[in-house]
């Protein structure tokens, strides 16, 4: 492909390079890449705004005991955020959690299909951290075995309050 290209590039020549006005250019462009680089400030914002980083600092100063169960978008940042403090139920590499079944059961417990509740007996599943705005959420908030101790912009904790249904464990 090469010697077929070459016979309609031209070869180099010195006499064409303009040597300020490269400079120039790179320089615009350096400063453009500089003047438009997010600040901390922004990148917190933006990460504030899809993740639950006020969940994160609640969970941190009020521990959970028992399995918790996590929206499939927050995985990966409570990985990130709580390193070894908590399991996570599920993050963003569905595909290891496919050939176990987890993915599925995640599914069942988010599209509210009949047997989440056993599903999240199974697992043993006493905190919920799920979207706000997910169909989820509405339907913990309306069990009485599930409290809601925590909620923001992005997200909510259930705890599930009902001890029968540990003992039946």
């Amino acid at each position: 492909f090469a010697d077929l290209l070459k016979c309609w590039v031209p070869g180099y020549d010195r006499e064409k390079d303009h040597y300020v006005l490269n400079a120039l250019l790179m320089a615009v462009m350096l400063g453009g890449m500089i003047h438009y680089f997010p600040s901390r400030e922004k990148t917190d914002q933006n990460v504030a705004a899809s993740f639950p980083v006020g969940t994160v600092a609640y969970l941190n100063e009020h521990p959970t005991a028992g399995e918790m169960f996590n929206s499939y978008n927050f995985g990966g940042y409570l990985v990130y955020s709580r390193g070894d403090k908590h399991k996570v139920f599920i993050d963003g590499r569905g595909e290891l959690y496919e050939h176990a079944g987890v993915f599925a059961d995640y599914l069942r417990v988010i599209m509210i299909e009949p047997g989440l509740q056993g599903v999240l007996r199974n697992y043993q599943i006493r905190t919920c951290l799920v979207q706000k705005n997910d169909p989820i959420a509405v339907f913990l908030g309306a069990l009485p075995e599930w409290k809601q101790v925590y909620t923001d912009q992005v997200s909510v904790i259930f705890i599930r309050s009902d001890l029968s249904v540990d003992a039946a464990l």
